[in-house]
């Protein structure tokens, strides 16, 4: 379905003329004919100031238009055009009419309603949303809602545009205590797996106690040899 209608206006006769697409996108049968004043008062009671002024402007001095607007076709159904139009001379370049189109938009303008709506939930979601590109280079965010600000303290400012992978902040960089350095001590190479956590017997115990049994046999010798002297 082609869904683009073409119009045409002669001022030298005062007459309009449809193609088959206007018809279908107005609702009516191909033997109807309309007028200039039918056609203008298609469109919606709250856009046809709008078209009328645009339309005058056209026929009068020249002026081309493209609007977006509402019209009410013969059923009472409610559907978004695209209308364009351009002044039409002849070969001396006086303006003898006027041409254009009409395009339904009708099911463009109901997704963007529902992307809207979308967009509303998300921003008023009690968690923070982030959305990212992965067709970009780096699969930046190209959207975050409120809550998502509040959390982390990244305005739209400072986080659009960018890879997630900056919240993660630098790694610290800090001479470790002995306490620490105990903590970072490679662990040994037994198969325990990473997420099971315990606790190995301190292998010094033994060298601790070989070393008091060895300080205790020193002094008892010690005092042997005094004895005898």
């Amino acid at each position: 379905m082609a869904e683009v209608g073409g119009w045409e206006v002669d001022l030298r006769s005062d007459t309009l003329r449809w193609t088959d697409e206007v018809y279908r996108i107005h609702g009516l049968p191909t033997a109807y004919e309309p007028t200039v004043s039918d056609a203008l008062a298609f469109y919606h009671p709250e856009d046809q100031a709008d078209v009328t002024a645009a339309f005058e402007r056209l026929t009068t001095g020249g002026e081309a238009f493209d609007l977006e607007l509402r019209i009410v076709t013969d059923d009472d159904e409610v559907r978004w055009v695209r209308a364009l139009g351009r002044p039409w001379r002849d070969h001396d370049g006086d303006q003898i009419g006027a041409s254009g189109a009409v395009k339904d938009i009708t099911d463009r303008k109901s997704r963007e309603r529902e992307l809207r709506r979308k967009s509303r939930a998300l921003d008023a979601a009690p968690v923070g949303i982030s959305i990212t590109d992965p067709s970009q280079d780096d699969n930046p965010m190209i959207y975050i809602n409120e809550k998502f600000e509040a959390l982390t303290g990244y305005d739209r400012d400072a986080a659009l545009g960018r890879n997630c992978r900056f919240l993660q902040g630098r790694r610290p960089t800090r001479t470790a205590s002995p306490r620490f350095a105990r903590r970072s001590t490679p662990p040994s190479r037994s198969r325990r797996s990473c997420g099971t956590t315990g606790r190995t017997a301190p292998s010094s115990g033994t060298a601790s106690n070989s070393r008091r049994s060895r300080t205790t046999l020193a002094r008892s010798s010690t005092t042997s040899a005094s004895s005898r002297t």
